[in-house]
């Protein structure tokens, strides 16, 4: 069973660099820090409330990581899903069709991980993981949660689509995600309201942006569709 969202992967150029505003600036303390040999990048893992940044440095030029950050700069990486039993959780994939990077578990910085294809995924890279140190992220959430500055929680995560409902299908069927009400906070006194498009379906509804609609599924993900009505 799919837990929660563990982390989610960010590449950036230069860890140190990285560090000056998601550890000292967002006030989120260093989990962990590992080079990572075989996959060719140094890593970090920065708790927030039940959930972690990890911060994905290159240091080969022919990784998949290096790859990345050459084509689109750094940026969201990949999402990642906790479980019990990664081994279980990847079975089932399989048996549901899914696309898979990784035909068995293996060790990661996580614990013990698996990744899906992003083609399966709505062009996400989708990673499980099964933690091994609980009690080690709880420490460090409290030592947080006692700095003046401190980011609570991962919300949610925005994720671009061009189908909301297939994307909503998608992450039902592959993941066992339920959609929930957008609840957007109402439109600051004064301003004008841009022009929004109204939403199809009962599961979306229209973003803060313009030529947008949205769906929440269970406090894990949310997709934003572009709707070129508008």
């Amino acid at each position: 069973m799919l837990k929660k969202i563990h982390h989610i992967g960010i590449v950036v150029r230069n860890l140190e660099e990285a560090f000056s505003f998601y550890r000292d600036t967002l006030g989120l303390p260093l989990h962990k820090l590992a080079t990572i040999q075989d996959q060719g990048v140094k890593a970090a893992l920065l708790p927030v409330g039940e959930s972690e940044i990890e911060l994905l440095e290159p240091i080969t030029s022919d990784s998949g990581v290096a790859k990345f950050l050459q084509k689109k700069g750094g940026g969201l990486h990949h999402l990642c899903f906790e479980t019990d039993d990664v081994a279980a959780e990847l079975q089932g994939a399989k048996d549901k069709g899914i696309r898979v990077i990784d035909q068995q578990p293996r060790p990661g910085l996580a614990g013990i991980i698996a990744f899906l294809h992003p083609q399966s995924c709505c062009s996400v890279l989708v990673e499980y993981a099964q933690p091994v140190d609980y009690g080690e992220h709880s420490s460090l959430l409290a030592e947080a949660r006692d700095r003046r500055f401190t980011t609570k929680r991962l919300d949610h995560l925005v994720i671009a689509v061009n189908d909301l409902e297939g994307a909503v299908a998608t992450y039902q069927k592959n993941f066992g995600l339920t959609t929930c009400p957008v609840r957007l906070p109402p439109w600051p006194t004064g301003e004008s309201k841009p022009t929004q498009s109204r939403p199809r379906t009962g599961t979306t509804s229209p973003s803060s942006a313009p030529g947008t609609r949205t769906a929440c599924c269970c406090n894990c993900y949310r997709a934003a569709e572009k709707d070129q009505r508008v």
